[in-house]
């Protein structure tokens, strides 16, 4: 996004010509290759300036003339003086704009793995499908050391996470082996395995394992919820395993392989996976995908409705899950525009709290509401800015 100063950091630095200290604006520079012609175009949703910097005479200006050092100053100096004691404007967030939470290095949908995330904007036809491939986690037999068997006592499986880099492709050795070659050399560690199987071991045809409900795909919105597992083979049947995620959750020795889950997970997609292993030690594994949608209700606790207020104004919603980031929107007509944004703050009561500051609103009666980047949506408060 143009008004997104962190995305041309790696450029122009966190302090450069192309902010403004007290609103957000959309800015782009430009350069000519021989430096004839440097530009600063930057807008808020009012007010459009363009600035143009060169030599009357088409002459070639000094090397290093760029839009963002020679157009950019003049720019931000202007726009200053035409914005001074102007009320802060938001840009309007047109329709079909979603904001989605993705791996900050491989781009695609964040998973339980994935140690950092970042939220991203989209236009909803161009969702991110894919989830995180470079942060794995493998089964590792704590009494070892090395990679979980169909032999391994789940009490002993723990996981361990890895940082997996692909070549553009993965299945030709050709391109993928120097780029293990380099990870390994920067200090990357990587599983025996490969990470191709969290569960490695020979299976047995004659042993099926499936898992009857809760089917692919299903929404599960309360606690508690079963697992229910059928699991047949001819030498019998020894135990069956249930990971949620590739956490151990529980074992069951006998039928039937039904499973009680009682642990909240975060709300979005998680991983069910039975590995079910018969009385000669052969192994067989099944996953399926479900949806947890089981959200505590997003509150607004501070303000309340019916008070006249003097800005700044502090805006704190509450909410029992983590809900990642949360929105504060305010109703301008027809349209709703983002106020900020905040990220969860755990409380000792273990709420999660979400707080922005309204530095500027408009006076009048104002009506204000959160909503995180899954759909949850607080009350609406109105009160009256002084």
């Amino acid at each position: 996004m143009l008004t997104d100063n962190s995305a041309r950091a790696y450029i122009f630095g966190t302090k450069n010509y192309l902010t403004l200290p007290d609103r957000p604006v959309g800015v782009k520079t430009g350069t000519t290759n021989d430096y004839r012609d440097a530009w600063t175009i930057g807008y808020t949703p009012s007010i459009v300036t363009g600035v143009w910097v060169g030599n009357n005479s088409g002459k070639i200006m000094k090397p290093g003339a760029d839009g963002s050092l020679v157009a950019a100053p003049i720019w931000k100096q202007f726009m200053t003086e035409a914005l001074k004691n102007k009320p802060n404007e938001e840009f309007p967030i047109p329709d079909g704009i979603r904001r989605v939470t993705v791996d900050s290095v491989s781009g695609k949908l964040s998973t339980e793995f994935s140690p950092e995330t970042r939220v991203e904007i989209f236009a909803d036809y161009a969702v991110p499908t894919e989830y995180d491939d470079m942060h794995i986690a493998v089964k590792i037999d704590s009494s070892t050391g090395q990679p979980a068997t169909q032999f391994t006592s789940p009490e002993n499986i723990i996981i361990k996470p890895y940082t997996i880099f692909h070549s553009e492709k993965k299945d030709n050795p050709n391109w993928e082996n120097p780029v293990i070659a380099w990870a390994r050399a920067q200090g990357y560690e990587y599983p025996d395995n490969g990470g191709v199987s969290l569960l490695p071991g020979e299976t047995n045809e004659d042993l099926q394992v499936d898992i009857i409900a809760p089917s692919d795909g299903a929404t599960i919105s309360s606690l508690p919820f079963p697992v229910t597992v059928s699991a047949t083979g001819r030498n019998g049947i020894a135990r069956v395993d249930l990971f949620i995620d590739g956490q151990f959750v529980q074992s069951v020795t006998s039928e039937p392989f039904t499973f009680t889950v009682t642990k909240q997970f975060p709300d979005g997609r998680h991983t069910i996976a039975v590995h079910g292993v018969d009385k000669t030690g052969q192994a067989r594994d099944t996953t399926t995908q479900i949806l947890f949608a089981t959200e505590q209700p997003l509150s607004i606790i501070e303000p309340t409705d019916g008070l006249f207020l003097t800005n700044p104004i502090t805006i704190n919603a509450a909410s029992a899950n983590n809900l990642g980031t949360v929105g504060f929107y305010y109703q301008d007509g027809k349209k709703d525009k983002l106020i900020s944004a905040a990220t969860a703050v755990s409380t000792p009561s273990g709420q999660y709290e979400y707080t922005v500051t309204w530095a500027d609103p408009i006076k009048g009666t104002q009506t204000i509401y959160a909503k995180s980047s899954s759909g949850n949506t607080s009350q609406k408060i109105i009160f009256t800015v002084q």
